[in-house]
This record gives C-alpha cells, structure tokens and sequence, in this order.
C-alpha cells in the first residue's frame, strides 16, 4: 500500500512525529501480510456480539 504523504499544508504534516512513524509501521505491517482482513474482524464480531 503507497501512501503520499507529501502536501503543502497536509493534515499529515499536523501529526506529531510520532503518530506518524505508528502510522507508517502500521502500514509496513499491512505491506508484510501481517494485519487481518476485514471480513475476518466482521466474522469474529458476529460471532461474538450478534445473537
């Protein structure tokens, strides 16, 4: 996933440092095949919450 995070006045440029190296390790995570897909989070919420 490419982000561009490079405007002027970008509501990027407003996050503090750290917020952003969360974001972009977040995504680098993501890049890696680490995080979840979303139709798996909605199947264990159902599972959990819905009756």
């Amino acid at each position: 996933m490419e982000v561009e995070t490079k405007h002027e006045d970008d509501w990027w440029d407003q996050l503090p440092k750290k917020v952003q190296d969360e974001i972009d390790e977040a995504i680098a995570e993501v890049d890696a095949g680490k995080g979840i897909p979303h139709e798996e989070v909605l199947e264990r919420y159902r599972k959990c919450f819905v009756r």
